[in-house]
């Protein structure tokens, strides 16, 4: 919103005063009566006190047109004084240009007659109504009081709000169909004429108010429907891909729609389809499925690098995998019908697993070869764990008790028990009061 427009608030109408030297004295008169009345004169004297706004003033050091035209854009109208001086000078023909080209109201008046068929075309254009070449007192007054209700007067935000009441009364009266109501460009400039509605004017009718509010919601309205037809599009494409197990390419694709629909969000009302084949193509372009087994899995464990992962399954099996590559590297099979848990060692070299045979194996990992084997330890060894520096390892079964094995040769570390019921899990842990590791079971 312009000064100009809320100078009821107590901000003042900034009047840029265009003129020829010849008639300075006029100007000064003038500028008295503005700021009289509360406005601002701004003209290029650079004898002039400086106002509030470093733009509005024109000082010994500022280049002389570049500065004026900063003072035409700083202003809210310009009033042109008309005589034949001004009519001829080239300066006076370039500041209606310049106040043309940035859209500035501009209200001519007659100060002197002139020839307007030798005048510049851009003067001939302008309307002049306004009569200021009495001196005399009454008439100077009552000219005045013209001038000041045409700049206090934006006669073109009453014709906007006059085409604006038209069709809202056209559309009421049809009925209130859709092909009546504004559309975006216009709808921005009826919020643009809404939010500049000068101090002295009436608010819009409640008929124009429902015309705007009905206009925003079809086009609302339109455009989610536009952004889903954009995203559903994509959608195809990346249900294409997804058929065709491309899920880098699906994922692109979800994405892109989802950059042209602006949804950040993902909400379901713009594209639900889009989004929720996005969540799989995503879930399927960054996840291996690995396939192998014959019955359910009980145990996985990844390895120290993170590169392979071994699973124990009720198959009988423990099976090896390589996560990059998502292939099965070897197939190690006990004697038992099931295993039960499996291990890395610390030496990345080795696996440890135990199942329903009683068991313990160690494998290598390199070859998928069995290189020992310890027990049986009970009818079930249902859980393994093995020491940081895989010197030893813990196992746990139906017998209730934990033993610990010496990696090296084999042998019995440790006997702890207490459970009254088979183990079914261990882990191991660092004590803070000394490195040692603590074996844990529950059953």
């Amino acid at each position: 919103m312009t000064d100009a427009q809320t100078s009821h608030e107590g901000r003042r109408i900034k009047v840029f005063l265009s003129y020829s030297r010849k008639d300075t004295a006029f100007l000064y008169r003038l500028a008295g009566d503005l700021e009289a009345r509360g406005h601002t004169a701004v003209f290029d004297q650079s004898d002039r006190p400086h106002h509030d706004d470093p733009d509005l003033a024109l000082s010994a050091q500022d280049e002389w047109w570049l500065q004026l035209k900063r003072m035409i854009a700083a202003s809210d109208v310009m009033v042109f004084i008309v005589t034949p001086e001004s009519a001829r000078s080239r300066i006076c023909d370039d500041e209606i240009a310049h106040a043309r080209l940035l859209g500035k109201r501009i209200i001519a008046i007659l100060r002197r007659a002139i020839d307007f068929d030798s005048a510049p075309a851009r003067l001939r254009a302008l309307n002049i109504k306004l009569d200021f070449a009495s001196d005399d007192e009454a008439f100077q007054k009552a000219a005045c009081d013209q001038l000041m209700q045409e700049i206090e007067l934006d006669i073109e935000w009453h014709r906007q709000g006059a085409r604006l009441v038209r069709l809202a009364q056209q559309w009421s009266s049809a009925g209130c169909p859709k092909g009546d109501l504004l559309r975006a460009g216009a709808i921005a400039d009826a919020e643009t004429w809404l939010a500049q509605r000068p101090a002295n004017a009436p608010g819009p009718g409640a008929i124009v108010l429902e015309y705007l509010d009905a206009s925003r919601a079809l086009e609302l309205a339109d455009r989610d429907t536009l952004l889903q037809g954009v995203a559903n599009g994509f959608a195809v494409r990346a249900d294409k891909a997804a058929s065709e197990r491309r899920m880098e390419h699906a994922a692109k694709c979800v994405g892109a729609a989802a950059v042209l629909a602006e949804d950040d969000d993902f909400s379901p009302q713009r594209a639900e389809h889009a989004w929720r084949l996005g969540a799989r193509a995503l879930f399927d372009a960054n996840h291996v499925v690995l396939e192998g087994h014959v019955d359910s899995i009980l145990d996985a464990q990844w390895s120290i690098d993170g590169r392979l992962i071994a699973t124990a399954s009720k198959d009988g099996t423990c099976r090896l995998w390589d996560t990059t590559a998502g292939q099965q590297l070897h197939v190690l099979e006990g004697r038992g019908p099931v295993v039960r848990a499996c291990r890395f060692l610390a030496d990345g070299n080795t696996i440890v697993t135990t199942g329903d045979d009683g068991f313990i194996r160690l494998w290598q990992i390199g070859t998928g070869k069995c290189s020992r084997a310890w027990g049986p330890y009970a009818d079930r060894v249902m859980a393994i764990a093995c020491a940081r520096d895989g010197t030893w390892i813990a196992s746990g079964g139906s017998d209730t008790t934990i033993l610990i094995i010496d990696v090296a040769t084999g042998n019995n570390r440790l006997v702890l028990a207490g459970h009254s019921q088979e183990i079914v899990a261990l882990d191991v842990c660092v004590l803070p009061a000394r490195v040692h590791e603590f074996l844990r079971g529950s059953g």
